[in-house]
């Protein structure tokens, strides 16, 4: 069993993770509406696609909650319509004159990101806008990591508003993107090693 866990949605949209080695042979996956009956205690991440119901996340936002107050991280990805995030802000639109407006940049330096050249993430096939198209208003406290170069945040970390740690994009699944070069590796691998990190900072904090 891999200690990554990632909701399924039923609808195909996440085969293409599931089938690939992207997740280095760490991903489990449970059905989305058995998130509230299942055992999360193996599992120290949990990744939440962009198409999930938010409408039953929001009807379930405890089994989160408590998930993250065991000392563990969760990313999210998409639009936030619904308060089930700790913390998050409801989807903000960005205003698009230009393609050049879906352009990023680091707000500061990460790991996450160390040698992956932005323009892969706005730009694909020539065609941007497919990593972001707004904003999850970060909560007071929390890390932007990445911005609209002429705009507010799309990625940032949330270690303010429960006992774990969250890692939200206002876009397409980061799970998408995981096999873009970062330096001598891939943006994947530098996700996965920074989960690791920040999951043993939080455990230590809960007396590991």
């Amino acid at each position: 069993m891999g200690d990554l866990l990632l909701l399924d949605l039923n609808n195909g949209s996440i085969e293409a993770s599931r089938r690939n080695d992207r997740f280095a042979g760490r991903l489990a996956t449970i059905d989305l509406y058995a998130l509230d009956r299942a055992d999360l205690t193996p599992y120290r991440a949990m990744f939440v696609p962009a198409l999930s119901d938010q409408e039953w996340l929001s009807a379930h936002r405890g089994v989160i909650r408590q998930f993250l107050d065991s000392g563990r991280v969760l990313v999210f990805s998409g639009h936030l319509f619904r308060p089930w995030l700790p913390g998050g802000g409801i989807f903000i639109p960005h205003p698009i004159r230009s393609p050049r407006d879906y352009e990023l940049r680091l707000v500061q330096p990460h790991p996450i990101f160390e040698g992956v050249d932005l323009r892969h993430l706005t730009y694909r096939r020539g065609v941007a806008g497919f990593f972001a198209r707004g904003s999850n208003p970060p909560p007071l406290g929390a890390q932007p990591l990445l911005a609209f170069v002429n705009g507010p945040a799309v990625l940032y970390i949330d270690r303010v508003s429960s006992g774990g740690t969250m890692l939200v994009h206002a876009g397409n699944d980061l799970f998408g993107y995981f096999d873009i070069p970062a330096g001598e590796t891939t943006f994947g691998a530098r996700v996965l090693a920074w989960i690791d990190t920040e999951y043993e900072r939080l455990q230590q904090g809960h007396g590991r």
